[in-house]
């Protein structure tokens, strides 16, 4: 008996050896494949910084470049909020004929230097500016911009600019909020040619109407950096028009003008309802009894002239025959 427990214990024993064997053993593998999967992380993760680092230094090195290809027209036309200017072509602003009594329109202390920085040329005094005035002159040649602006969109290059924008896959300009427009796209304008008189509005070719540009941005631009031909002369000068493909190339609407007609469950609002009114019903048969005695006096007024006027007919035509009776007296007495 004493054996067969012994030999129980022994092989108890060695079972659990192994099995604390194994264990440990396992352990350690795991361990040691842990600590490998850590390493080729980490060299994982420097080749994605150092390939990061690589792109992060080409975009770098890719923006250095456009931002010194970009000129200030595009770096103004691309700010948020300008998507209703179009880039004026350089050579138009280099001719002066084109810039002709601009300075009176547009009056600044820094015209010259204005003009300079819109075209991108040095200014040779620029180092004895303050920073004040270099915020004067950027101010200055944004105000520039948009009167040299109001006159190239009236150019048949102008025009075609324009264009591009308006039939652009999403309108530049914005689309009509009236119901009946059905998101008609707009045009820019103002309502004055001349400058810090009113913000510029968006004008419907199809309700033939004004509004206020949606956007917050929008609404602080000056009326006067697009004028009041601008949209009406867009519209005559490509009425007509078609592309190779025998295609218009602006969609010019039918007008449609009429107002829209309120409905109460379905029903159509007379006129003559007031909106919003508390009128009782007694309100409502004072009125009517008042129309009605106003109209009645109308009639006795009328029917009292009447009877005049057929009082005077009657004492004229006994006045006639009398004067008739008279005349054959005196006839028929003898000489």
């Amino acid at each position: 008996m004493s054996s067969k427990q012994d030999m129980y214990n022994s092989a108890m024993s060695g079972m659990q050896g192994d099995m604390r064997g194994s264990k440990q053993d396992m352990y350690n593998m795991g361990k040691k494949r842990q600590e490998e999967i850590v390493e080729y992380g980490q060299d994982e993760e420097s080749e994605l910084d150092v390939s990061d680092d690589s792109d992060d230094s080409d975009t770098i090195g890719t923006q250095t470049s456009d931002e010194e290809d970009t000129s200030w027209i595009m770096w103004f036309c691309a700010l948020k909020g300008n998507e209703l200017f179009c880039e004026v072509e350089e050579s138009y602003i280099d001719d002066d004929f084109n810039l002709q009594g601009l300075a009176a329109h547009a009056p600044g202390p820094y015209y010259e230097e204005a003009l300079k920085l819109i075209l991108d040329e040095e200014n040779v005094n620029d180092h004895m500016l303050t920073e004040e005035q270099h915020e004067e002159i950027e101010t200055y040649a944004e105000q520039l911009y948009g009167m040299i602006h109001a006159r190239y969109i009236l150019t048949t290059r102008g025009l075609e600019a324009m264009r591009a924008k308006f039939n652009a896959e999403k309108c530049h300009f914005g689309t009509c909020p009236r119901v009946y427009c059905g998101g008609q796209r707009c045009l820019p304008m103002g309502v004055s040619d001349t400058v810090r008189t009113a913000m510029v509005q968006l004008y419907c070719p199809k309700c033939r109407d004004t509004y206020s540009p949606t956007r917050s941005r929008q609404k602080c631009i000056d009326g006067a950096y697009f004028g009041t031909t601008f949209p009406h002369l867009f519209l005559m000068h490509f009425d007509g028009k078609y592309d190779k493909n025998n295609k218009p190339l602006v969609e010019i609407p039918t007008p449609d003008d009429r107002p829209y007609e309120p409905k109460v469950f379905g029903f159509k609002v007379h006129p003559s309802a007031r909106s919003g009114s508390n009128r009782s019903i007694r309100t409502i048969q004072r009125e009517r009894e008042e129309k009605a005695e106003q109209a009645k006096r109308q009639r006795a007024i009328e029917a009292s002239k009447s009877k005049e006027a057929n009082k005077a007919a009657a004492a004229g035509d006994a006045d006639r025959r009398e004067g008739g009776e008279r005349k054959d007296k005196q006839q028929a007495q003898p000489l």
